[in-house]
């Protein structure tokens, strides 16, 4: 038997039923909708991440590049101001001839100064009784064999300014020398 208050009691139960039904649908529907745009959004995460990578590597080796283009330019130019300090020392070096102490100190410096080129590769590849080599230095005088010391015609007889090459054997600057006169 069944009474009539338990029938609008089972239809109100079966519409709620239906009712819940309906929502657990529609949100199992949103949950697939938020899953799908969730693996959209981390593609997209991933793509711009890669992206971003990428790109910030090619700053990192622009930002590197620059760098060794700097340290290039450092590095020449203390090279070059090294050499104008041999060449001064040099000059003055020859002009001291009779103060043997103060003769003595330049020669200390300018061989300290070589060595710190010798240190970053640069060298001194000429030396007085070399034979004349026109691709190192430039023959600016000429001496006689008597008052060179030299026997060999040719021969580097004075250095007026030195040869560099760095560590590949390319010039850097050619010398100026005084070769013995050929007879």
């Amino acid at each position: 038997m069944k009474f009539p208050f338990f029938k609008k009691q089972d239809h109100s139960l079966k519409m709620e039923l239906q009712e819940l039904r309906g929502q657990f649908s529609t949100t199992g529907k949103r949950l697939e909708e938020l899953e799908q745009q969730l693996q959209k959004a981390t593609r997209l995460q991933y793509k711009t991440g890669k992206s971003l990578d990428d790109k910030l590597g090619k700053v990192y080796s622009s930002i590197q590049e620059q760098q060794q283009t700097n340290k290039a330019q450092n590095i020449d130019r203390v090279v070059e101001n090294l050499i104008n300090q041999i060449d001064d020392m040099d000059i003055v070096l020859g002009n001291l001839q009779e103060d043997h102490q103060w003769g003595e100190l330049v020669k200390k410096w300018i061989d300290s100064t070589i060595s710190a080129l010798h240190e970053l590769g640069i060298q001194d590849p000429i030396k007085i009784g070399d034979l004349f080599d026109p691709r190192l230095a430039e023959a600016i005088d000429t001496v006689p064999i008597s008052d060179s010391g030299q026997i060999r015609p040719l021969a580097i007889a004075i250095i007026y300014k030195r040869t560099f090459i760095n560590e590949k054997g390319e010039l850097i600057r050619k010398g100026q020398v005084a070769t013995v006169k050929e007879e």
